[in-house]
């Protein structure tokens, strides 16, 4: 493989680190502000409630079984983020980090939203 060959390898892998790292990172933001995938979701089953201080996602994760395929993929962690990482700021690959150092102890649907991540990012090599 040649100098630019593996540059490029390097930075595919590396921009489909960070688009999972903001994935997971963001799923938070997104569903506290009513946008990205849980939209229509939380237009359907949160609409009175007030958004900030996770208001927002207990009001999904109260409706988990009735949300979008969309919506239950892009929420699959948030439960594992809060009970193994809650302490760990945003930013740097932290989370994704903690998530992978407690793996054994992750719901299955993380698990496979992280698997599913993986093999997503070793595609593009």
């Amino acid at each position: 493989m040649g100098m630019r060959s593996l540059v490029r390898a390097m930075m595919v892998v590396f921009i489909g680190a960070l688009a999972g790292l903001w994935l997971i990172g963001a799923q938070t933001a997104f569903a506290e502000r009513g946008v990205g995938p849980c939209k229509d979701d939380i237009a359907k089953f949160c609409q009175g409630v007030q958004p900030g201080e996770g208001r927002i996602i207990k009001c999904l994760q109260q409706n988990e079984s009735q949300l979008s395929a969309s919506c239950r993929e892009h929420t699959a962690c948030l439960d594992d983020i809060e009970k193994f990482c809650a302490g760990i700021a945003p930013g740097g690959g932290k989370i994704m980090k903690c998530l992978k150092q407690n793996e054994n102890s992750l719901s299955s649907q993380c698990k496979a939203q992280l698997e599913s991540h993986h093999q997503q990012q070793h595609q593009g090599q």
